[in-house]
């Protein structure tokens, strides 16, 4: 049986998406004053420039943004679903009384911070496409500096 979460674990699941963003930041720092630099060159001298990179630049990026929209879409629909399902449990609760009804309550209320949950997590899980390609192309573009 999975444990309930606790407050801790929503924290700690917000802190985690918060440095995954700061991580993110960094990265893409890193890689747009590199490839600056490579579309400078490319400008000054067309010949000799790095075409292998300069085509990675746009569609990537078009795959990251893809990927992370279709997981904010799915947390999206997930979070909802729960939601209308947890509306019409209520509706079916409301007659009940005495053990019966406390049961329906935890139940409830589990289901509210397994949602809470969820939430919390959906900044750092649509964002790691993204975090993953920046991260790599920031190790890479290093690697090829030197």
């Amino acid at each position: 049986m999975a444990r309930h979460p606790t407050p801790f674990d929503f924290w700690q699941e917000a802190f985690r998406g918060a440095v995954m963003a700061a991580e993110t930041a960094l990265a893409a720092g890193e890689v747009i004053a590199s490839r600056s630099a490579t579309i400078d060159h490319a400008v000054r001298n067309p010949l000799s420039a790095d075409h292998a990179e300069l085509a990675l630049m746009v569609g990537e990026k078009v795959a990251a943004f893809s990927e992370a929209g279709a997981i904010a879409m799915r947390d999206a629909c997930l979070l909802q679903a729960r939601l209308a399902s947890d509306a019409v449990r209520a509706g079916t609760s409301a007659g009940k009384s005495g053990f019966s009804a406390m049961s329906e309550m935890i139940g409830m209320w589990e289901r509210a911070a397994r949602g809470a949950m969820t939430s919390a997590g959906a900044p750092r899980r649509s964002l790691s496409p993204i975090h993953r390609r920046a991260t790599a192309n920031a190790k890479r573009l290093k690697r090829k500096a030197r």
